[in-house]
């Protein structure tokens, strides 16, 4: 499976981190707006019946992965 980093930066301040379900509602708006639809629905159902798949994880700070307690 191909491993796909994003970076982006902010234009104004955060009060909290980005968690995985932001990113991913950022990422279905952005997929909505430059194919489609139609394209985002088809999308979203090939991840429902697990035709293909895709995890997301919330931001981390400049590449700095929290350790386990």
């Amino acid at each position: 499976m191909k491993t796909y980093q994003l970076k982006w930066t902010l234009k104004s301040a955060l009060s909290t981190e980005p968690e995985s379900d932001t990113i991913f509602g950022h990422f279905c708006w952005t997929y909505l707006y430059l194919k489609g639809e139609k394209a985002l629905t088809d999308f979203l159902h090939s991840i429902k019946i697990k035709e293909k798949a895709m995890e997301m994880s919330h931001a981390f700070l400049d590449q700095n992965i929290p350790v386990p307690k």
